[in-house]
């Protein structure tokens, strides 16, 4: 959230960052404002602890390609490589900075219930063109599958030993504070995500092979076009080619319908990994308790405020958080360009906002999770842990 969570990718030369965004994160709830019903449930907020992981199952080879099993393919696109848009990072990260905190007209959110939700997929091919799928999910068919087993697919996973927390929030600094030991969980499920030849932002790991960024990292809501990159993520990286568990590809991205069509609020996306990670991964819930403590770990590496040596270092830093609009959340943390997409923890280790937008003076904001993306997680998580 604090500034623009994306940072410019160091060119080849590490000479300049340029800015552009080549995303190809593709699978967006048509409707954000989607929330599935379950009767009984609709109501209360959701909750989904971190997890240790299920078994790893391979796709099938398959002609027709479905992100879930129950999607409907409303509509498919083959987008060539050429069609891919490139982007300066910086100056579309500050625009984006911009609508956010200099819009006048606030409008509150409230979510309705609905059945179905529609996302856009973009299933990344080896030429670098990719297919993109607009597909409806049945949300609240969804919800009553997996409704006995919510607690274990939103909550959080060490998947391991380590416990060490390291208490790098004890002072309640609003500074960044840089983590040396980021094998530790939970800082080690987040990672440098990375556009290749483009830009880099944050992610985290909520399956073993499904990280959680923001959409505006992989799809230029401007131009209504996916950005021309080759996507991967490395987490616990610590510097520069310091990747503990190494980098893991993307197989398909996945962004909201809402986002697809311009609703630049709805900033969230999610990246099916090739491989599983096996190192953990966060919850996530829909509770949100207005003044809550809150946790970010990020990658902010932007030029004038990080020096170049140290993008790929991890960060941290913590604040109270406070609702905004029902869409989105505030918080007072010192984050800059390639932040972005980092994953906003409260009690649990569990996600309740994914950091999106920054006034570069210290206020940052993001995208709470909210009915119809948490069922798409917790869908999402059953079938690509």
């Amino acid at each position: 959230m604090t500034e623009s969570s994306e940072t410019i990718l160091q060119s080849s030369s590490h000479e300049r960052w340029s800015f552009r965004k080549k995303i190809l994160v593709a699978g967006s709830a048509s409707t954000l404002s989607a929330v599935a019903i379950v009767s009984f449930l609709f109501i209360l907020p959701f909750s989904v602890k971190a997890g240790a992981g299920d078994e790893f199952r391979l796709l099938e080879a398959d002609d027709e390609f479905l992100p879930l099993r129950g999607s409907v393919v409303k509509s498919q696109n083959h987008v060539p490589a050429e069609e891919l848009v490139n982007v300066n990072m910086t100056a579309y990260q500050h625009a984006l900075d911009e609508l956010y905190f200099n819009n006048d007209r606030i409008s509150i959110y409230n979510e309705t219930e609905v059945e179905t939700a529609s996302f856009v997929v973009a299933k990344l091919n080896e030429d670098d063109s990719l297919d993109e799928l607009y597909v409806e999910e049945p949300i609240s068919a969804y919800h009553e599958e997996v409704e006995d087993d919510v607690d274990k697919l939103s909550s959080a996973s060490m998947n391991g030993s380590d416990v060490d927390l390291q208490n790098f929030w004890a002072d309640g600094s609003n500074d960044a504070i840089y983590i040396s030991r980021t094998t530790s969980y939970p800082a080690r499920v987040s990672g440098q995500f990375i556009a290749e030849g483009s830009h880099v932002c944050t992610g985290a790991l909520i399956a073993n092979r499904v990280v959680l960024t923001n959409a505006h990292c992989v799809f230029d809501i401007n131009k209504r076009r996916w950005i021309k990159a080759r996507f991967k993520f490395c987490p616990a990286r610590n510097g520069r080619g310091n990747d503990p568990y190494g980098c893991f590809d993307a197989l398909f991205l996945t962004v909201s319908g809402n986002y697809y069509r311009g609703d630049w609020r709805d900033d969230w996306a999610l990246m099916v990994l090739q491989r599983p990670a096996n190192i953990g991964y966060l919850g996530f819930t829909t509770k949100f308790r207005h003044d809550q403590w809150a946790h970010l770990y990020h990658y902010s590496c932007e030029r004038s405020y990080v020096q170049q040596r140290d993008c790929g270092k991890m960060w941290y830093g913590s604040a109270d958080i406070w609702n905004y609009d029902g869409a989105t959340a505030r918080y007072r943390m010192d984050t800059v360009g390639a932040s972005s997409g980092g994953s906003i923890t409260a009690l649990s280790n569990q996600v309740i906002a994914v950091n999106a937008w920054s006034n570069r003076a210290g206020i940052g904001a993001g995208n709470r999770i909210r009915y119809s993306e948490y069922v798409i997680m917790l869908k999402y998580r059953q079938q690509y842990n």
